[in-house]
Order: C-alpha cells, then structure tokens, then sequence
C-alpha cells in the first residue's frame, strides 16, 4: 500500500460540482456539494485503521463551532458517521478513539452567499487513523490536515496548507516505520535494568529503582531476584515518602503561619506555628513566633485602649457638632446652641462651635422672618409631591384607577405642571398595550402547544423506528412552524436510516462469502507454516490477509516467517551497534569533561547531554548537568544583584542630587524607582516622606502668601474708596467702607480714627442707617465671594484639579464656616485622594510582584526545559530498547504458537500444552490475539485423556487444527 498519495483536486464546473480531496496517511477526505434537502452543510464519512484499513466503530466525532465545542458523535459499526453543520461559522472537526491518535479538519461556512445556501451542501469525509505507539512525536496531528472554505461558487480546500501537511505526514511515517524496525535484546535490557536498579538503591533513589525492578519484571515476570528487590525497593520508598510528607506539612503550615504573620493576622498565624510544634516538638523557630506574637499581641492591647479613649472623645465631640449642624439645618436653635456648647467644653482649643454659636444667632432671627414667608407655598408643595408620590407609587404596581385619582388631584392643585398630564395620558396607552399583549400570548401558547404535540409523537416513533409515522408528523410540525430547524433535520435523518438498513443487509451477506475464502486459504497457509515450506506459506497468509486487512493472525504468521530468516543476521548487527554505542559514550564523556575543566558551560551541558541520551541509565552525565546548571545559577544570581544594585545606586544618587536642588517632583520620582528596586531598603521610603512634607509645607505657605495678599488688596481697596466718600463729603458710604477695612485689620488705626471722625459729625439715624447699609452690602460681598469661589471649586473638581479645587472649598469656608456643601465636597477630595494614593501603592507593588514572579518563573522555565530535555533523551532511549526486545518477544510467541498448533494437530497434548503454556507466559508482556481461545485450550488440555467433555471437543475443533497434522 502507498503510505502517502498526492493531493487530487478536481475543480467543478459548477456550483453543484464535486470537489476531492485525499490525504491517505492523516486525512482522507472528499469534498463536493449536492442537494440536501436542508438548507445546512451535511458531513458524513467512514473512520478507518489507516495500517489495517479496517473500519473503527466508537471513534468519538468532535465538533467545534467558533472555538466552543457543540457536540459529539460516535461512528457506528461501519464505522460511519453523519453531522449538520450551520452556515456562518467556523467549525473543527476531530476524531479520537482510545488507542489511535487523533486529529482535526476545519471547514469555514461563514463565506457562503444566501442565494447559494438554498437546498444545502453534502461534504463526503473519510478518516484514516494510526495506531498510538510509544515513543513517536504525533504534535503535527494537533494541527488541522485540511482547511476546507467557500470560494468560487463551491467549497474547496487550500491545497497550499494541504501540501504542506503531506511533507509533515511523510516525515511522521519515517518515525513510525523506524520505531517498528528499532528493536533490542530483552535479557541485555534486563541486565541493564537491574544494574541500573542496584544503583539507584545504593543512591537512595528509591522511586528510580521501583521504576527499573518493575520494568525489568516486565521482561521477566517470574524473576526471583528482580521481585525480591522490587519488594525491598517499594519498602523503602514508601518510608521515604512518609518523611518527605511530613516535612512537607511542616514546611506548609509554617509557610502558611508565616503569611498570616506578615498579613498581621496575629491570632491564626499563632495557632498555625503551634500546629507546627505539635509536628515537630523539637523545632525553636515556630516557639519563636508564638513568643513574638504574644509581645504583639500585648502591644495591640495596649495601643486599642488608647485609640478607643482618643476615639471616645472624638466621637463625642462629632456627634455634637453634627447635632449642632443638623440643628442648624432643621434650624433647631436652642438644640444647635446647646450642641456647639458641648462640643466646645469636650475641646475648647476647637475654633469651629464657638463660630458656629455666633452664626446661630444670626441665622435664627433670619430664619423667623423666612419662616413665616415660606409656610404658605410650602404646604402647596407638599400636597402637590404627596399627590405626585401617591400617582406613581401607584402607576408602578399598575393600579391604573388610583394612580389617575391622584394624578387628577395634583393637577388642580398645580394646573400649569406637565407631568401629571403626561402620565394620565401615558395610563391610557398602558392600557391598552395590556389588553394587545394578552391577545397575542394567548395564540403563541397555543400555537406552541400543538407544535410541541407534533414533535413529541414525531420523535416517539423515530426511537421505534416507525418512519413513515415519524415522517407524517414531523411534515405536521413543519406545517405549523415552517421556520423550525429540527424537523427538517429529523425528516433528512429518516431518509438516511431508511438507506441504512438496505445498505447493511447487503453488507452482511458479502461478509459471508469473505468469511469462507478466508478460513481456506488459512488452512492451506498452516500447513505450509507446520511444513516450513516459507515460500508456499507467505503467498497464502498474504493472499488471506488481503482478503480481511483488519484480521492481526495472518500479519502474526509473517512476521514469524521473517523473524526466523533475520535472527542470525540481527544477532550479528546488535552486538555491532552494542560496541558503537560504549565509543559513542565515551567520546562524548571525554569531550564534555574537558570542556567542564575549562568552564566552558554550555559546551559541556552538550556533550553530557549527547552521552546520557546514548546511555540513559549512567548517572554520571546527569550528576555533572546538575552540577553545570547550579554553577550558572550561582553566576546568574551574583550578576543580577549586581546589576541590581547598581540600578538602585544610580537611583538613590540622581534623587539625592535631585533634592538639594530642591527639584522635589524629580527626587520623589527616583526615590520612589529605588524603593521598587528594593523594597527592603528604609531610606528612599524616608526620603519620600520627607519630600511630601516639605512639598506640603510650601503649598500650605503659598496658600498663606496668597491669602494675605488677597486681604491686603480688599483692605487697601476699602481705603481708597472710603477716602474718596469722605473727600466728597459721602459720610455713610463712607463709614459703610472703613467699618468693613477694620473688619478686615480690626488693629488698624486709620479706619478708627475716620470712623470717630464721621460719628461726630452724624447723628443716630444716619448711623443706624448707615450700619444697615454697610451690613446688607457686606452681606451681598460675602454671598459673592462665596459663590465665586463655589463656582471656581467646581470647575476645578470637574477638571480633577484637586489641589485647586481644595483650596478654593477651603476659602469658601472662610467666607461662611456654616455652609455644608464646601465640607462635603473637601471629604470627597481626601476620599478621591486617598483612593488614588491606594490605588497607586497597590499598582506599584503589583509590579513589583509581577517583575519578581516573571523572573523566577522564567529561571524555573529554564531548569525545567533542561531537566525535560535531558529525561526525553533517556526515556526515548528506554523506549528504543525496550522496543527491541519486544520484536524478539514476538518472534519467540508465534514460534511457541506455531509448534502447539502442530502438536495438537497431530494429538500430542503434552507437548501442545508445553508450547501454550510457554507461549501464555510470554503474553503477559504484549496484547496477543486468541488470548481467550489459548487459554480455553490450556484448561482442556490438563484434564485427563479420557475425559469425555475433552473428547467431545476435540471432535468440534477447527477444521484447520485436524488438518495440521
């Protein structure tokens, strides 16, 4: 058979033409559109064993729809199998089966027009599966072995990709010939196997000596010597494994103690290091922590006391002033005085309730006039919300007539409000959107009901294969939903059965006639095997085996024939490749321990690598590769603290020369590199604590700076404009102005001297109104300059100029200490910074983690492809020899099996039941065909000679076992 055929592609000539395409060795597949009775892409096909060609039942058909798994299907007994695929989606289909190795194609139905998915495609794919044997890289069948999309009017595949997969096939069934040819001496692999064992225990390697002893019983099931010292091996290490166990919890808890510790999780942590003492009683360390836990404890202690009284008082004096603010705001006077007097007394040196106490009384005679004018609109109000919240409460659980009282209602209380006009209007449309959508609920139920009745007494007879029943009522389905998918597909399922069950009444009756010539040409094929006559023998079981490719009996008998002609020849060729091996080992130890001498690492990693692949066994290459990879750790990690601590050198020098420039943004910058550098370190920490406070300090007087200048220009504005009434002879105006420039400097003399001045010269009523005057005016200046700085706040806070924007709430409590919104907005800010400043920690220490865990992961990355690299050298060699001894295992089962045969054909038991028996002891080793037969004719064969049920079956044995003899 021809392992690998060439990609044939014949283009169509149509839209409805047929596509092929075949990959023998990974996939064979052919490709083509025809009318389906759905519109959808049918896939069906045949799942083969590509050496025997057999067809596999219970191969598992995987589909893949966009990346998600949609659904699995098994092939039947002829290996068949059938799926429907949508349009608009990029599917991958994968068979697997235990024992094959499996693979995948993708067919892309996203590119497929409308017009042309009318009636459907049919995509005809045959599968031809290998063997799963040991030892052979299969990672080119993870890739896909054909792309299948819609181009120019049909599907067809990239011929491209497909070409490139045949050459990746080719190179895959080398392998898997040379695996079959690679085949070794058993009783040389055993001896191998128990030095290698001996080794191992005498390095307390126990775990690799069970490995050895177990494999060498493998060889040598009833080995004495090798299950004594798999016995003793296993002992061993299952001591081992119990102290590495233990160590293992103790190291967990005190790992686990250790992170609550650093987590300040006092309390958990110390019952973890007890947990630890209990393991191991002898241990100071987790004595230790609970020790120091205990002195934290107490401190904790200690500390809690104090904070809870700070606390206390801090409460308590909060819980006044709130009282007092929120008297202030429920203008509760009497209850407002009273809290800020309280909170005063609990902290007298706090300016706030003692201002608080003089706007209290301000506010209060504001608030009586106010009152009096705002309770006649007030109760207007109220009613109107009240009705409002009545009408919506309603509207919202759909009590339509309630929610129309109270909407009418608040409309004659307020007959210009829109609202409550809107939602009367809005009732009526609800209304009637209810009474449709009940309509229409009522006919889709029922509707559904009679689909659903269809489709139950449909798929009824489909599982009891009444078709033409099926049939019926799924048309009947079809002709209540015609837009519904799963009766046409069911209605393309009956077609496909019904072709079945023709199909596989005709199969049976050729299996018949198969059968018959079979059975012929193997009786004449063992008795030319009985007769040695190889020629004669090797024509009839290869003209047998062409007839049943699946059956293994007649490839058995081959490979006897040919294992008898090369034992001479390949005994000679082992002990050839024997000796070129132990040249190869040495060469190779020789050059790597030279270049080991010189340093030259990577040079000696080669080469002990080169000789542990020839010798897997030898522990010497592996110990001098663990030995060549700690050095390099050991020079890795001396090289990356150095650079390390020449980065954070170099940072910890540019901020430092940052900072007595005074250039704090730059300073903090790289104090803040170098502490991500090394964490540990407590000076750059130290540092940015100093830079923020000096930064602090110079925004707080700059603030001041600022603050005074703008006083001093209102004062000196205040002058001048007080000077210029007074020039004019403006008395009022100009008292108004000094009085508001001493309030301002109160320990100015100039506005005093002015203000006596003018007093003289007015009298009382003048005085009294011109004291109205100034107070209304100041009022007015204040309320703009609040706002102004409000307004100022805001834009700032929007713009997350936060520094800005904390200034300009802060001056506009300066302006009115009583005003809650400036307070509210300053907390946000701290809240917002505090939140950034979290945020910002949390982000550095992220990457701090991040750089650290990449670079160990990286390092373990490294040592692990090496360990790898060195343990698939030494496994492929294992699999090479153990490969070799058992083709020689196989010869000497289908001798054994040959001469039984013989034996029983010509009635001489005892020696058939030596040969089977030997033969049966060697099958332990292999899956061996007939293995049921063989044992049934070994339990016939030790019963007496003259035992009757013996007798009768001998008289029914197969007409192939009379004729051997």
């Amino acid at each position: 058979m021809n392992l690998l055929q060439d990609v044939q592609n014949f283009m169509p000539t149509s839209r409805k033409a047929f596509t092929r395409l075949c990959l023998t060795i990974a996939l064979c597949a052919a490709l083509g559109t025809t009318m389906a009775q759905v519109d959808n892409v049918m896939i069906y096909g045949t799942v083969k064993d590509l050496t025997s060609s057999r067809k596999l039942d219970d191969v598992v058909v995987t589909v893949y729809k966009n990346g998600a798994k949609l659904i699995d299907v098994p092939t039947n007994a002829s290996g068949k199998y059938e799926l429907n695929l949508d349009y608009g989606a990029d599917y991958k289909i994968v068979v697997d089966k235990a024992g094959f190795v499996g693979k995948n194609i993708k067919i892309d139905t996203r590119s497929v027009p409308e017009e042309d998915r009318q009636g459907g495609h049919g995509m005809n794919i045959d599968f031809s599966m290998l063997t799963d044997l040991p030892g052979i890289d299969y990672s080119i069948l993870n890739e896909p072995f054909g792309m299948a999309a819609y181009t120019a009017g049909t599907f067809n595949w990239d011929i491209e990709y497909t070409t490139k997969m045949r050459d990746a096939q080719a190179r895959l069934i080398k392998e898997y010939q040379d695996l079959l040819k690679n085949q070794g001496d058993a009783e040389a692999k055993f001896a191998k196997l128990m030095e290698s064992g001996e080794k191992s225990m005498a390095t307390s390697d126990f775990k690799k000596a069970v490995e050895n002893f177990s494999e060498a019983l493998t060889l040598k099931p009833k080995d004495a010597i090798a299950t004594a010292k798999l016995s003793d091996a296993n002992m061993r290490l299952t001591s081992q494994e119990a102290d590495k166990a233990a160590s293992a919890k103790y190291d967990a808890v005190i790992k686990e103690a250790d992170g609550l510790f650093a987590k300040k999780d006092y309390a958990s942590a110390k019952t973890k290091y007890n947990d630890a003492i209990a393991m191991k009683e002898t241990e100071a360390y987790p004595k230790q922590k609970v020790k120091e836990i205990e002195a934290i404890l107490v401190d904790l202690e200690r500390l809690a006391a104090e904070e809870k009284k700070a606390k206390e008082l801090q409460a308590k004096y909060d819980a006044a002033v709130a009282a007092g603010d929120a008297a202030v705001k429920a203008q509760g006077w009497d209850q407002a005085i009273a809290k800020y007097t309280e909170a005063s007394e609990l902290k007298p040196a706090e300016r706030y309730p003692k201002d608080q106490l003089s706007v209290v009384a301000a506010m209060r005679l504001a608030a009586e006039k106010k009152a009096a004018e705002e309770k006649l609109a007030k109760e207007l109000e109220e009613n109107y919300k009240a009705a409002i919240a009545a009408a919506d409460a309603a509207f919202k659980s759909t009590t339509w007539d309630v929610a129309t009282a109270k909407y009418t209602e608040a409309l004659a209380l307020k007959p210009t409000e829109k609202y409550p006009q809107d939602q009367l209007a809005a009732i009526i449309a609800k209304k009637a959107e209810l009474e449709k959508k009940a309509e229409d609920e009522k006919n889709a139920k029922e509707l559904q009901a009679k689909y659903e009745a269809a489709i139950l007494a449909a798929d009824a007879s489909f599982k009891s294969a009444d078709y033409d029943a099926a049939e019926t009522k799924y048309n009947e389905a079809l002709g209540l939903k015609a837009a519904e998918k799963y009766p046409k597909d069911q209605l393309v399922a009956i077609t496909k059965k019904r072709e079945e069950l023709a199909k596989k009444a005709a199969d049976e009756l050729k299996a018949k006639e198969l059968d018959a010539q079979y059975r012929a040409l193997i009786t004449e094929a063992d008795a030319a095997f009985a007769a040695q006559d190889w020629d004669n023998a090797t024509g009839k079981y290869t003209e047998a085996s062409a007839l049943k490719v699946a059956e293994k009996y007649p490839k058995d008998q081959l490979a006897a024939i040919t294992a008898r002609k090369a034992e001479a020849a390949k005994k000679e060729e082992d002990e050839r490749k024997a000796r070129e091996l132990n040249e190869r080992y040495d060469a190779a130890i020789a050059d790597a321990d030279k270049a080991f001498g010189k340093d030259s690492w990577e040079e000696a990693k080669t080469k002990y690598n080169e000789a542990s692949a020839i010798k897997s066994a030898e522990a010497y290459p592996k110990d001098q590769l663990a030995l060549i990879s700690k050095k390099q750790v050991e020079a890795e990690a001396a090289k990356k603290q150095a650079e390390l601590d020449a980065k954070y050198d170099a940072s910890i020098a540019t901020a430092d020369a940052a900072f007595d420039k005074k250039d704090y943004t730059a300073a903090k910058s790289k104090y803040q590199e170098a502490s991500g550098l090394k964490t540990a370190e407590k000076y750059p920490k130290d540092r940015i604590a100093e830079v923020d406070a000096l930064v602090a300090a110079a925004a707080k007087a700059a603030e001041e700076e600022k603050k005074a200048a703008e006083l001093e220009k209102r004062y000196n504005d205040l002058i001048k404009s007080a000077d210029k009434f007074f020039d004019g002879s403006k008395f009022s105006e100009a008292l108004n102005d000094y009085k508001d420039a001493l309030t301002l400097k109160p320990t100015e003399a100039y506005p005093k001297e002015r203000i006596t001045l003018i007093e003289k010269q007015l009298d009382a009523t003048a005085q009294a109104k011109a004291e109205e005057e100034r107070l209304l005016r100041e009022k007015q200046e204040k309320d703009k300059r609040y706002n102004d700085l409000i307004t100022s706040a805001d834009k700032a806070f929007a713009a997350k100029t936060y520094d800005k924007a904390g200034a300009d709430y802060r001056a506009a409590l300066e302006v009115k200490a009583e005003e809650q919104y400036p307070k509210d907005k300053l907390a946000e800010i701290n809240s917002l910074l505090g939140d950034a400043a979290k945020k910002a920690e949390e982000d550095r220490l992220r990457a701090e983690r991040e750089a650290a865990e990449s670079a160990a992961k990286a390092e373990a990355d490294r040592l692990a492809a090496e360990a790898a690299a060195a343990e698939k050298a030494r496994l492929a060699e294992l699999e090479r020899q153990k490969n070799m001894a058992a083709e020689q295992i196989d010869a000497e089962y289908k001798e054994l099996i040959a001469a039984g045969d013989i034996a029983f054909g010509m009635d001489d038991f005892d020696k058939a039941r030596d040969k089977y028996t030997a033969a049966l002891e060697l099958s332990q080793q292999k899956s061996i065909p007939r293995i049921n037969w063989l044992r049934s004719m070994l339990s016939w064969l030790v019963e007496p000679p003259n035992f009757p049920r013996r007798n009768a079956w001998l008289q029914r044995r197969p007409g192939w076992m009379k004729n051997a003899a």
